[in-house]
């Protein structure tokens, strides 16, 4: 991903989003990031951490903080 934007050194939402959905096979967490982008939330660390806890990505919310392990 990074690669293939070296030319014009722009990684946009969308490339990124792309990507994610590439990767992980599911759709909805790209969805689910862009309306946490556009509409906000009203706790976005447990927004953020059901993302990852979906993405199988390794972490722990401390003190209302996400923590990457």
């Amino acid at each position: 991903m990074i690669d293939a934007n070296r030319e014009d050194g722009i990684l946009t939402a969308d490339e990124w989003l792309a990507e994610l959905t590439r990767v992980s096979g599911d759709a909805s967490l790209a969805g689910d990031i862009r309306r946490l982008l556009t509409d906000g939330a009203a706790d976005p660390a447990a927004e953020i951490a059901s993302l990852f806890q979906r993405a199988g990505v390794a972490h722990e919310v401390r003190d209302g903080r996400v923590v990457l392990l």
